[in-house]
C-alpha cells in the first residue's frame, strides 16, 4: 500500500519504508529510524555549571539556551558517563531526532 503525507509523525508510525523527495529528487529511502539516522546522533539538554562541554567524549556541538545547555552528541552513552560524574549537572534530557529534523536536514 502507498500513501502520501505531510504529517511525518504518520508516516513514522505507519510506514515500513519512507521516501523523501525534494523537487521530484529521491534524497532518502529507507526507514523511518534509517532516515532519523541521517538527522544525528541524540541531544542531551540539562542544567550544569558553566564549563567547557565540549571536550566529552562523543559531543559534535554545545549550546547554550538560558540556564541549560544542549549537547548534540554521535555517542550519547559515552557523553552521560562523562557528564554524570558530575554531580552539579541536573535535569538531565535525552532526545532523539525526529523524522522532521531528519527531513529539514535533507532538504536544506
Amino acid at each position: 500500500m502507498l500513501f502520501t503525507t505531510h504529517y511525518l509523525d504518520e508516516a513514522d508510525v505507519f510506514a515500513d519504508r519512507i521516501i523523501v523527495l525534494d523537487h521530484g529528487r529521491v534524497v532518502a529511502d529507507g526507514t523511518g529510524a534509517e532516515i532519523k539516522a541521517t538527522a544525528g546522533g541524540r541531544t542531551i539538554t540539562f542544567t550544569g555549571p558553566d564549563r567547557d562541554f565540549g571536550v566529552l567524549p562523543g559531543v559534535r556541538s554545545v549550546e547554550r539556551r538560558g540556564e541549560r545547555f544542549a549537547l548534540t552528541c554521535s555517542d550519547s552513552d559515552a557523553t552521560l558517563r562523562a557528564l554524570l560524574a558530575d554531580d552539579r549537572v541536573t535535569g538531565v534530557e535525552v532526545s532523539a531526532p525526529r523524522l522532521e529534523d531528519a527531513f529539514l536536514d535533507l532538504v536544506a
